[in-house]
């Protein structure tokens, strides 16, 4: 793991001691669970603060959890964790740590909230874990079925497998699947109101404010609306078959459309760090460079933010695209910390290019 993706795990880290401790309400220890379950780093980044922080105290300033007392009871449910900075945490037997009563309360009261939490991690059940990216990281991820699944920046998923079918809801964000073949198990992915379910072999899903686009490059999918939800009409219910080189557009209500003129190529451009755009709005390219990078960019004008353009760019690279907005002089730039706000200086041309 490299130096800044360790940075910010610390970080976030440090965040959820102060959270857990003014936050105890359902919400709070579900998303807490949920980024534990991301990482086996999380979990040792977390337990390495709490370890050395000098006033554990503060974590649980009522006493409500006697840790000492637990441990003394039975041994903490904490698997051994990976990884050198891990491995320091253990005592040493020679010269014994006057922390380490620290790490053990520390232990036990992480293994407290796991339980609590419902979770199962602990005992080594990976069938049901969420896994998620932060802006501009990308993962790739080897399921327990051998499937491989690609995730792009700011998504986020749970997989659970069971014996009957394996599932992953995609709750927000962009994967690329590559399905391990299972003539009993199928594999069936979530994006709202619909579920596609993996005949062929490789897909891209991407869950984004407007519905979910479905992008075949391999083999063939079935899309379903759920009937159940309300709000879904019996023609929007109905399946879709896409096979590859297709793609499909389903509308937050559940409405299935396939797409007349499939555009494969900008589906899977952020694979190779691209974003690829034809005639679209600046706010939706906007939206997009968003997800990638720090700085965030604010489209304040509606006559700006309706504009249309075509362009390629690099995901990495928002200044590509203020100095393509930019080259008329007909925008202007307002920047505070890592805010960029754009609006419009004159009027404006109907539509643009940059390809």
């Amino acid at each position: 793991m490299n130096g800044a993706r360790q940075q910010i795990i610390a970080q976030e880290a440090g965040s959820w001691v102060f959270r857990l401790k003014e936050d105890d309400s359902a919400e709070c220890h579900a998303e807490f669970t949920a980024w534990l379950q991301g990482s086996p780093q999380h979990v040792a980044e977390f337990l390495l603060l709490t370890a050395t922080d000098a006033d554990l105290g503060t974590l649980d300033t009522q006493r409500h959890i006697d840790a000492e007392a637990l441990l003394a009871d039975s041994p903490p449910a904490v698997v051994a964790l990976p990884g050198r900075r891990a491995a320091q945490s253990q005592p040493q037997l020679r010269s014994p740590s006057r922390r380490w009563p620290h790490r053990r309360a520390a232990m036990a009261m992480l293994a407290l909230v796991l339980v609590a939490s419902g979770v199962a991690w602990w005992q080594g059940n990976f069938n049901a874990r969420s896994i998620s990216t932060n802006t501009g990281e990308q993962r790739t991820v080897k399921l327990a079925d051998g499937s491989v699944m690609h995730l792009n920046t700011r998504s986020r998923v749970q997989v659970k497998f069971s014996d009957e079918a394996r599932v992953v809801r995609l709750l927000e964000g962009e994967a690329l699947f590559s399905v391990a073949q299972d003539s009993v198990r199928p594999f069936l992915v979530r994006s709202g109101l619909t579920t596609v379910q993996v005949i062929g072999t490789e897909f891209n899903i991407y869950r984004h404010a407007n519905g979910t686009t479905v992008s075949v490059v391999e083999g063939r999918v079935r899309i379903a609306a759920d009937s159940r939800e309300h709000g879904v009409s019996s023609a929007a219910a109905t399946p879709v078959l896409l096979d590859a080189g297709q793609q499909a557009a389903i509308e937050t209500d559940g409405h299935i459309e396939k797409l007349a003129t499939p555009e494969m190529d900008r589906a899977l451009a952020w694979r190779q760090r691209h974003l690829v755009f034809r005639s679209a709005t600046v706010a939706e390219v906007a939206t997009e460079f968003n997800r990638y990078n720090r700085i965030q960019l604010n489209i304040v004008d509606k006559q700006l933010a309706t504009r249309r353009m075509s362009g390629r760019f690099e995901a990495d690279e928002p200044q590509s695209l203020l100095d393509f907005l930019t080259r008329n002089g007909d925008v202007r730039l307002q920047q505070q910390g890592d805010a960029i706000t754009l609006s419009t200086a004159v009027g404006l041309t109907p539509e643009s290019s940059g390809e």
